[in-house]
């Protein structure tokens, strides 16, 4: 049987995530109650103040309206609340600043950029911890969208 594009995509990007190191969401906790959480790090250097927001995936890879958002703090670090929702999360981080490798001291704004990073199968009332946004999530995430479509 044949699974849809999404399916497909997904699976080319955990292969890719699972070579790479980057990504994933291991481990897994079930939450009593009817909200879980998405947390992980942010990282292009680490970035502070950045948005992390998830959004729902359907099928063909579109995201729908946002589940929830959180603040990163100094480290990066983030924690999403999302509510009952089984299936993919797009986790979007914008904004924040981050620090220059190249000039020391210097700080870097995200504004007008984006960090991607895809959750292929969250459950509702569930913990997803362990989940890192990179320059390549982001590149995964986007070949993911590309072979959806």
């Amino acid at each position: 049987m044949r699974k849809g594009p999404i399916a497909e995509a997904l699976l080319a990007s955990s292969l890719v995530l699972a070579a790479t190191g980057c990504g994933g969401g291991k481990p897994v906790f079930p939450v009593p109650g009817g909200a879980g959480q998405l947390s992980g790090v942010a990282v292009k250097g680490r970035i502070s103040g950045g948005t992390v927001t998830a959004y729902p995936l359907s099928k063909e890879g579109e995201p729908g309206a946002a589940l929830g958002s959180a603040t990163t703090d100094e480290s990066g670090a983030f924690t999403v609340e999302v509510p009952s929702y089984n299936g993919a999360v797009l986790l979007v981080v914008s904004s924040g600043t981050y620090a220059e490798e190249a000039v020391a001291g210097a700080r870097v704004r995200l504004d007008g950029q984006e960090l991607t990073a895809i959750v292929p199968e969250y459950r509702a009332t569930t913990i997803v911890s362990d989940i890192v946004v990179t320059p390549t999530s982001h590149w995964t995430a986007g070949l993911a969208a590309f072979i959806s479509r």
